[in-house]
């Protein structure tokens, strides 16, 4: 579940395609930091964990989603 939440993170397409290797080593530095940095804010760190992972892919997916519709418009 690391190595897609990563991949989804750095910019890999969802629809497969496209994406770059450096995206997805910033996907797992930010997967990394979140996993070092929750436990020391909240008590709960597990829940607070995969809240806030989860949150990070469903935006990195909108996102994604989003950009490849106005690419597709200006085509």
């Amino acid at each position: 579940m690391y190595v897609i939440a990563a991949c989804v993170l750095g910019g890999v397409s969802v629809m497969g395609g496209y994406g770059k290797m450096l995206g997805v080593v910033i996907g797992a530095i930010l997967i990394a930091t979140i996993d070092s940095a929750i436990p020391q804010l909240f008590m709960d760190a597990t829940m607070m964990k995969e809240f806030f992972k989860g949150i990070l892919i469903l935006a990195a997916i909108l996102l994604n989603v989003l950009l490849q519709r106005v690419a597709a418009k200006k085509r």
